[in-house]
């Protein structure tokens, strides 16, 4: 599809949840229009069965983050294996291909991968211990770092870590916010292992200044409030660089041809330059990003959602919501002119911007009546919608054109997701 086919058509694409159709409102005529209510399921009125899906037999999405304990000092292991393995990039060929990759596996299997790795949250005053076992014949570290006043801070390095051997890496966390980790090598001013795979999610919850005690709705003391959070880790691939550092040759040349959150790109249900009637992987939630339960923001009218997004490719990119704006918190560590304000007017925006090589924001989403939404967009509306079995939702993808395609032209094979309306929980 071309790209200005693509932008006509935006305001008709149509996708299918796990357990139901969907409702999308895209890109072209406005934030706050009401959701597409072509109930096909399949995009653009086609009415095709999504194909079935394609296994990856060796990529498997990263565990959901433990929750934090609920008291404060408590200890917190986890164990990585650095591995490598493969993982299938999808475009509009229908011709998928082979990518390899390095990763923080969270089990002791060969030739699999979690990338990104599992993500990490604890709270201000845990003891972190992290066993880190290199299961391959080249060196490689691990860090934990943010940047503060525009300076990177490292609060967990392994130092070296050669083939076959073994690292623990032990700290208290001291400090509430979100980091990254990663293995930190460079070559030719590229952070290497990092830009292919090597990389997650690391986050510090504050504690009551009062009680001592964690305080989970909040991102620091005093910040406005949340009921869940999750991380968006974002990647750009080029296959030509991962085959070239994998196989031991060092690479300058890095020219991205698909863009990932939590290591997956969509998957598009209508046809598209003659593909299949649905791509390989659509709605596969271990395959498709608008799909996958890491990514996709799920709430009820009034929900409230902390997203941590840490961008470890090279481009800084710009993040985009439909239906709500972002309150805006954070970047790079740096607190956002009146985050601290009870009212977010000041913070709020719909296009955030995203630093790369490990740029980090984060930002809530709420989950408020789209305004200006016709048909009237209430609780009723989203009941609706559940009892005709129906979802309701928004997109959220970015704003530079490069990253919503694959090998620069298969538009809907990118970077995006979805944000999904439920009815409120029955007393």
């Amino acid at each position: 599809m071309k790209r200005r086919d693509f932008m006509k058509k935006g305001s008709a694409v149509v996708a299918t949840s796990v357990v139901g159709s969907t409702l999308v409102a895209s890109c072209g005529g406005g934030d706050t229009t009401a959701p597409d209510t072509t109930t096909g399921g399949t995009g653009a009125g086609t009415g095709a069965n999504p194909a079935p899906t394609t296994p990856d037999p060796v990529a498997t999405p990263a565990p959901v983050p433990d929750a934090p304990a609920t008291t404060p000092a408590a200890l917190v292991e986890q164990t990585f294996y650095i591995t490598e393995g493969e993982h299938e990039m999808m475009d509009a060929t229908g011709v998928g291909t082979i990518v390899p990759f390095r990763s923080f596996n969270v089990a002791d299997v060969p030739d699999t991968i979690n990338v990104p790795g599992k993500a990490i949250i604890v709270n201000q005053g845990d003891t972190v211990e992290i066993t880190v076992v290199n299961r391959l014949q080249s060196v490689h570290n691990f860090t934990i770092s943010r940047l503060v006043n525009d300076k990177n801070v490292v609060i967990a390095d392994t130092g070296v870590i050669p083939a076959g051997e073994t690292r623990l890496v032990s700290f208290t966390a001291n400090v509430p916010g979100t980091y990254r980790y990663e293995d930190a090598t460079i070559v030719n001013n590229m952070k290497i292992n990092s830009m292919v795979g090597m990389h997650g999610g690391f986050a510090v919850m504050p504690l009551d200044a009062n009680s001592g005690n964690p305080l989970n709705d909040q991102l620091t003391v005093g910040s406005r409030k949340f009921v869940q959070q999750l991380f968006w880790v974002f990647n750009d691939v080029d296959p030509n660089f991962n085959n070239a550092i994998i196989n031991g040759t060092a690479s300058s040349a890095f020219t991205p041809q698909y863009f990932t959150m939590n290591g997956l790109s969509g998957r598009p249900p209508a046809p598209l330059n003659g593909s299949p009637a649905s791509s390989p992987g659509y709605a596969d939630p271990t395959l498709d990003s608008m799909h996958d339960p890491r990514s996709m923001l799920v709430g009820a009218l009034g929900d409230r959602a902390l997203v941590r997004c840490i961008n470890f490719g090279m481009a800084k990119h710009s993040m985009h919501i439909h239906a709500n704006h972002f309150e805006w918190l954070t970047t790079d560590g740096d607190m956002v002119d009146g985050m601290m304000d009870a009212d977010p007017v000041q913070t709020t925006k719909d296009v955030i911007p995203l630093n790369g090589k490990g740029g980090i924001c984060d930002v809530i989403y709420p989950f408020d009546a789209p305004p200006d939404a016709w048909p009237i967009f209430n609780e009723a509306t989203v009941q609706l919608a559940k009892d005709e079995g129906r979802k309701i939702a928004y997109p959220m993808h970015f704003h530079d054109e490069m990253t919503q395609s694959a090998k620069g032209g298969s538009y809907l094979f990118g970077l995006m997701t979805d944000v999904f309306y439920e009815p409120k929980p029955k007393a």
